[in-house]
Parts: structure tokens; sequence; C-alpha cells
């Protein structure tokens, strides 16, 4: 069935970039979300020569499962009035990966040989491609991990996660700083999640996704939705954490749907407390 999508301007959100400028011959930062956490989005800093370097997942989350891609950008913006010759800065760097038994392990050529295509970076342009981090360093042991970039005299590091079964879903639930991979995001009861979403993954674990996630029913939080018609309907809906958390319940528990999927938060909390309601009193 067809439908208009009501033309309005969307507001798009931008992450925050935490920045401060080094002493000494190397600095070290770690810029996290202080809204959502255990979860940092971006690890950046500024040199008092006008050179911004940053870390950030390429989508959405700092963790992965064994065998999982994940791909990190590692990314430098010229806020100078100069060229930056951006192949010489990017030779001279290192990224190593501190892994959960200590060791490190230091990049090779391949991560190198991206940013030899980095060229000259003009002032107010930035060159930072995607880097599969995983496929580097073959990230497949569970624990948590750091990724340390060394460049220009400085240090960033960004924190990783290795996690599988409900432990995972639950962190990303949590932790997402967007949600379109969850699949849950569109029209009422047209809104259905494919087996390949996170949604319908989770869904599959069954029963030992339920603690985790009566957990979240209270967690009202924005599940932000970004792209050209997601984020239009999304931002109809107006979804949080909570909504989708009950999402999923109600399909593990194969409950009723009843307003879950309403365009209108208070229907939806009225479901939520039915459910969470039902749940305590079924516990086992």
């Amino acid at each position: 069935m067809s439908r208009i999508i009501p033309f309005f301007l969307i507001l798009a959100l931008f992450l925050s970039c935490s920045s401060k400028s080094a002493e000494g011959d190397k600095s070290s930062v770690e810029s996290k979300n202080t809204d959502v956490p255990d979860m940092v989005t971006l690890a950046s800093l500024e040199t008092p020569d006008g050179f911004l370097f940053s870390i950030y997942p390429w989508r959405y989350t700092n963790v992965l499962r064994p065998g999982d891609s994940l791909e990190l950008v590692f990314q430098c913006y010229n806020k100078s009035s100069q060229p930056l010759d951006g192949a010489k800065i990017f030779r001279e760097s290192l990224l190593v990966l501190h892994y959960p038994d200590k060791t490190v392990v230091q990049s090779d050529e391949e991560f190198l040989g991206i940013w030899q295509k980095a060229g000259t970076i003009e002032p107010g342009a930035s060159y930072g491609p995607p880097v599969d981090i995983a496929r580097l360093f073959g990230m497949k042991e569970l624990g948590e991990y750091s990724a340390e970039w060394e460049v220009g005299g400085y240090e960033l590091v960004y924190p990783l996660k290795v996690m599988e079964g409900a432990d995972y879903f639950l962190y990303r639930l949590k932790n997402d700083t967007c949600y379109n991979d969850w699949g849950l995001h569109m029209y009422g009861t047209d809104g259905d999640y494919s087996s390949k979403s996170l949604a319908g993954e989770a869904i599959a674990l069954g029963s030992v996704m339920v603690p985790g996630l009566q957990n979240m029913l209270g967690d009202t939080r924005e599940a932000f939705i970004e792209g050209s018609e997601d984020a239009t309907i999304a931002s109809m809906y107006a979804w949080r954490v909570c909504d989708f958390a009950a999402i999923m319940l109600i399909e593990i528990m194969k409950q009723e749907p009843g307003g879950i999927r309403s365009m209108d938060p208070a229907v939806r909390d009225k479901r939520i407390e039915e459910l969470n309601q039902w749940l305590s009193e079924n516990e086992k």
C-alpha cells in the first residue's frame, strides 16, 4: 500500500567533538559521550598548529562479534591556513592494537598504504577512509581492546569490544549511536524486521534476551535513525530504546502487539507498562 509521507525538515544530529591541545612530546585523549555510559563515539585531539585528528566508527558501534568486520575512520582535518602533506604525516604514523592479554600488534603496510593516497590536504579539507580494523588485526578473542593511533607526535586511544550472544545485542541496544541496523523503525504493522537485521538475530536467541530487554523498558533515550525516508518516518514516531526493547520482547514472548507500534508514545508507554507487569508476574 502506498503512503504519502508529510514533507518537513528533519533536524540532523551531529556528534559533538571534544578536543584539547597537547603538551609535551605526546598527548593521549579519549573523548566520551557522557549521555551514553560505557561507549566512546569519538576520540579526537586538535594540535596547536591546527590539525584535528579523530577516530570514530564508520557505522554506529565500537563492538563486534568474532569474525565480524568493524571499520574505524582515522581522519585528519586541516584547520590551519596552510596545505598539509597528508602522505608524509601518515607515513610516519603508527596504528597499534592492544589485545586483552596486553600484547601489542603494530600496523602493517596496508594501513600506511591507505594513507599514501592522502596527498595534499588543503585548508578546510579532511582525509580519512574507513579501515576494517578487525580484518587488519584478526580480532577474534572475546574481551576489551583498544586501538592506539600515534600520529604527528600525538596519541589517540579508542576502546573496542569483542562480544557474542545476548551480551552483544544488549550492549548494542544500549550503546549504538544510530539504530538503523535494528530494522524496527518503519511504519506501524508494516515495520517488519528481517532475519538479517539485528532485531531478527536478537529475537532468534529467544528467552536468553528477556531479562536484559526487560531492564531496558525504562530507557526513554531516542533511538536515532539516519537517512531520508527512514529518518522522516522515525521522526514521526519518535522511536525510543524502550520501544525497540518492547517490540522484541513481544515477539520473543509471543504476546499481542497492542499499541506498541502506535505513532503516539503515550500509547506505546501504556503497552510497555502492561508488558513489564506481565513479565514480572510470569518470571520463572
